[in-house]
């Protein structure tokens, strides 16, 4: 991926990925949500999807796990606060 591109999804995930309700396995619906309208500001921007998917691998399943992991992380910062 190039480096605008890069940038773009990095910058995209920490702009719009915020810690949410963990989903049960398999359910990715909010993932392929947020992918489509990643995918469509990176069209908008000129990065055409497989530039990002050379990087990044399956779109849904890169924001699923960024998802998973925003929410771990929220989830250890409010235990940790709680001790």
């Amino acid at each position: 991926m190039s480096m605008r591109g890069q940038d773009f999804v990095d910058r995209w995930i920490s702009d719009n990925v915020t810690p949410e309700a963990y989903q049960p396995d398999g359910e990715n619906s909010r993932a392929r949500e947020l992918a489509d309208v990643m995918m469509a500001e990176a069209a908008l921007k000129g990065i055409a999807r497989v530039e990002i998917e050379e990087e990044v691998g399956d779109v849904v399943a890169f924001i699923s796990q960024a998802l998973k992991d925003k929410t771990d992380s929220q989830v250890r910062r409010l235990a940790d606060k709680d001790n």
